[in-house]
């Protein structure tokens, strides 16, 4: 084999790593992407439907995390640019892949914000189960829970029955009941057991009805 044929081999060779190392890059560029796009809509999504704090915690950590596998996946595609023009493979597949990747790795920024306020605004609003308790001595002929500007409907509470009212809550509010008892119209705010502030939760919220106040229990 002559030394030419010798330098055409190497150059070949060298070329044929080099494009491997491009190809490497935008491999890694694609999962630095798609992963934390991914994560941060899974946690998004199970705290839409289940309110767990691991899924909370979970898009926190996606938030920090994910920003810097963003930023290696820029990073892994300039690269790429720096390595195809090295070799004077600086095709136009190569450069539209790489464009269409800093595109999507952009992308994770916005998401990231849409998802970081979605799921405050769950979090301020999380979906909760009422149980109203009628422990007074006379039957509730019907009634409307009061919750912010939206009104929730109830059914009849015999005396010793309860009524469960599912609906999205939000802590800044506070509760009230407007009640049906003996042909009369009756509003009773609802009182906390404590000196704070009542505060909603996730967590079932139990109030109890008396003839003359309600009551939150839990």
């Amino acid at each position: 084999m002559t030394a030419q044929a010798i330098q055409i081999e190497y150059q070949r060779q060298a070329r044929k790593r080099e494009s491997l190392e491009v190809a490497w890059l935008h491999r890694v560029a694609t999962y630095c992407a798609i992963i934390p796009a991914l994560v941060g809509l899974f946690a998004l999504s199970g705290y839409w439907l289940t309110q767990d704090d691991v899924f909370e915690f979970l898009g926190w950590l996606t938030l920090v995390a994910g920003s810097v596998i963003v930023v290696i996946g820029i990073i892994a595609t300039l690269t790429s640019f720096i390595v195809a023009h090295r070799t004077q493979r600086l095709v136009p597949r190569s450069v539209r892949r790489a464009m269409v990747l800093l595109i999507v790795l952009a992308l994770n920024y916005p998401l990231a914000v849409f998802c970081r306020y979605a799921g405050q605004w769950l979090m301020d609003h999380p979906y909760c189960t009422l149980v109203l308790s009628n422990n007074g001595n006379k039957q509730i002929k019907g009634g409307t829970l009061e919750f912010g500007s939206t009104d929730n409907p109830f059914d009849s509470i015999q005396p010793g029955k309860s009524v469960v009212v599912h609906r999205r809550l939000n802590d800044n509010d506070r509760l009230a009941l407007v009640l049906q008892v003996d042909g009369k119209i009756q509003r009773m705010p609802v009182v906390d057991r404590g000196a704070s502030p009542l505060r909603i939760d996730a967590r079932p919220v139990h109030i109890d009805i008396g003839d003359q106040t309600a009551e939150r229990k839990d």
